[in-house]
């Protein structure tokens, strides 16, 4: 586990900060080659500072709290179902996902879980302003910032689903941006919602 810098609570420098417990997570990875889910197991660390008392789990960029799919494969499959003419059923469904097992239910990809991605993605307001403060420091003439988000009708039914799927696109875009720019996905905390 990487060395962390501060408390996620008080601020406290990392010096403060002690391993209080492990815990187990799973975690569920997409094999793109061959269309399955892989259910894997992984520890997390329990963090405790010294300064304020409370305990709090630590993340890897690899994963976001409360949910089991890795982040780029998140953005991933948000990005193919913006950008494709198919509803969420269709998209899964072409992309023919499948488990290894059937031991349990949530080995299966359901387009529920893309439904849920792109809501989730489109409130993530935070992480996006941060990625476009990004590229606006290191490429102020970049044309992201003029970039229409069209979503086809057919894809909400809501003004609340419309804002979601074109922050979601906005948000995949500059993830994309910040790549070609800084070499990297930009990854910070991501919000809770």
């Amino acid at each position: 586990m990487k060395e962390l810098s501060v408390c996620a609570s008080c601020e406290a420098p990392g010096s403060n900060l002690s391993i209080h417990e492990r815990r187990s997570r799973n975690v569920n990875a997409i094999d793109f080659a061959e269309g399955v889910v892989i259910a894997e197991k992984t520890l997390l660390g329990r963090i405790k500072c010294a300064v304020c008392k409370r305990t709090f789990t630590h993340y890897p960029d690899f994963l976001i709290a409360y949910k089991r799919y890795i982040p780029h494969q998140i953005l991933d499959l948000a990005e193919r179902y913006c950008k494709s003419g198919r509803g969420y059923r269709k998209c899964i469904l072409h992309q023919g996902y499948r488990p290894i097992s059937r031991e349990r239910d949530d080995e299966w990809l359901s387009h529920v879980s893309l439904w849920r991605w792109v809501g989730f993605l489109g409130r993530q307001v935070k992480f996006l302003h941060k990625a476009l403060d990004l590229i606006r420091q290191r490429s102020p003439s970049n044309n992201i910032f003029r970039r229409a988000t069209p979503i086809p009708t057919e894809k909400y039914r809501s003004d609340k689903r419309k804002r979601d799927l074109e922050q979601a696109f906005r948000l995949i875009a500059a993830n994309h941006e910040v790549a070609g720019i800084f070499g990297n996905l930009f990854s910070p905390t991501w919000e809770r919602s």
